[in-house]
């Protein structure tokens, strides 16, 4: 009987395989985990939200998604693109082939998984979806493509899933070797990319952003990326939104956030290409707070209150646990604040507080509003180890609760949307934080909810604030009180006078 359970491991599949040899040949087809990766699949918290937000409805990008059925009509279209790009380029199609076998496996370390594919598949899909997107640029940029055309690709190409490593549309796209009519200036791709930006998404506010790009040695991962940077607070920009800590490193890898291990290989950081102009990031003293959720997070093992129908609530000790909320928009206006659109500055992080005055660059939402917003939010939470589209989407989503908030935006022109009705975008930014996990302990915004928190928490503020909306709120109103004040005075005048009378008479 002993002798039974000295047998050697057999694989119950195949018996005549040792178990051994079996495990060997399955960890052998297996990809390595890689600190380069930087295209994910979204974690399933995040997609169970709005499946449709992260999923190519027109044509796929890169290998994830390359073959669906819904997605082969536009392989066609592609490979006419990719035609149309070998007629206005010197370089032959066996030049691009070999340039893009060489960088090969630098290719598939930035996907989750690519084994399906042989090395000819894999470069004949990255070929064909790298010429149609330099090609659709161009077209963009000389003006020969349809509206109607950008419309429908456009929100597929700002998918997380559906991404190219930004460094092949680089090495493929050589100016010197391109034809490009009316062309008045020496083009990179990062400048085409912001051109192609600015017509589909408009980006008017984020030139400087894009200037230092151009300038800078950072190196943008794929065209999602390229979109999140240039929304990115300035590193100079050091206000009271945060304290100062190291910038926003973007590059640095996947960062790891619960309910995440199954979605993907976890990678370690890759510091290699620090995101040193993404701007400041900010650490306010908040002790040793594990990461927080915002609301309706159930299947993350954390619990918040549901603040869907009424403003976060705050707690006097919140000043030395370090505010992670703030009251909604209303809130704010009965205590006292007052609202203004930041004219000095567009970017979507200065956001500034003083004297009673909250400043808030214009938002402004369309349709694709909510898509981009979710893959950035996917992207960072995947990948990056500052979160600040999280962070001012959760600011937002603090801020708006009801559709009343969203009546107080748009009355100050601080938001402004092409949707239905309020509802809507109450909706929609209420939507927008479910199933994310926010780091406390770097939150962009701390310095800004704990000034917001103890401006609410002082009761003369709010009477001051009562007393001017209910009294003082028109001049009508105004004189009525004056004249009210006025009576009372001269009453108590003609009391005081008759008593003195009455004092001296005796």
């Amino acid at each position: 009987m002993e002798g039974s359970y000295q047998a050697y491991p057999v694989d119950i599949e195949n018996p005549h395989t040792s178990l051994e040899t079996s495990m060997k040949r399955e960890l052998k087809s297996l990809c390595g985990l890689s600190s380069s990766q930087c295209i994910y699949k979204v974690p399933k918290r995040l997609r169970c939200v709005n499946e449709k937000a992260y999923t190519p409805q027109i044509v796929s990008i890169g290998p994830l998604h390359h073959g669906k059925e819904a997605l082969k009509d536009m392989e066609e279209e592609k490979r006419r693109y990719l035609q149309c790009f070998q007629h206005r380029t010197t370089v032959s199609l066996l030049e691009y082939i070999e340039k893009i076998r060489a960088k090969e496996e630098q290719l598939r370390s930035c996907y989750p998984e690519t084994n399906k594919f042989n090395s000819d598949q894999f470069v004949r899909i990255i070929l064909v979806d790298a010429a149609f997107i330099i090609e659709l640029m161009l077209r963009s940029w000389e003006g020969r493509t349809k509206f109607r055309t950008l419309v429908d690709i456009s929100p597929d190409m700002q998918l997380l899933e559906n991404q190219l490593p930004f460094f092949i549309l680089e090495d493929l796209f050589d100016p010197n070797k391109i034809t490009v009519s009316s062309k008045r200036e020496k083009l990179s791709m990062i400048d085409l990319s912001y051109k192609f930006l600015t017509n589909i998404i408009g980006l008017e506010e984020t030139k400087e952003s894009w200037r230092r790009i151009s300038s800078s040695s950072r190196k943008v991962k794929h065209f999602l990326d390229f979109i999140r940077t240039l929304h990115l607070p300035d590193e100079s920009d050091q206000s009271n939104e945060g304290s100062s800590t190291t910038p926003d490193q973007s590059n640095e890898g996947p960062s790891t956030t619960p309910n995440q291990s199954n979605e993907g290989p976890s990678t370690t950081p890759d510091q290699s290409n620090e995101g040193s102009n993404e701007g400041p990031s900010t650490t306010p003293d908040q002790s040793n707070e594990g990461p927080s959720t915002t609301p309706d997070q159930s299947n993350e093992g954390q619990s918040t209150p549901d603040q869907s129908n009424e403003g976060p609530s705050t707690t006097p000790d919140q000043s030395n646990e370090g505010p992670i909320t703030t009251p909604c928009i209303t809130k704010l206006h009965q205590a006292g604040v007052k609202f203004k659109l930041m004219r000095s500055s567009r970017n979507l992080f200065d956001i500034k507080f003083k004297d009673g005055i909250l400043e808030i660059p214009k938002l402004k939402i369309d349709d694709h509003t909510e898509l981009t917003l979710r893959n950035l939010i996917a992207f960072e939470q995947c990948h990056c180890v500052k979160h600040y589209i999280t962070d001012y989407v959760s600011l937002i989503d603090n801020l708006v609760n009801t559709e009343k908030d969203v009546e107080f935006l748009k009355k100050d022109e601080i938001v402004e949307h092409i949707l239905g009705d309020d509802n809507d975008v109450c909706t929609l930014i209420n939507s927008l934080g479910r199933g994310v996990v926010l780091d406390d302990e770097s939150f962009y915004f701390a310095d800004l909810y704990k000034d917001l928190n103890s401006y609410c928490r002082k009761p003369w503020n709010e009477w001051k604030a009562n007393l001017r909306q209910h009294y003082f709120n028109t001049p009508w109103s105004t004189i009525s009180v004056i004249a009210a004040v006025f009576l009372l005075t001269l009453t108590c005048i003609q009391a005081v006078c008759s008593i003195i009378s009455v004092m001296h008479s005796n």
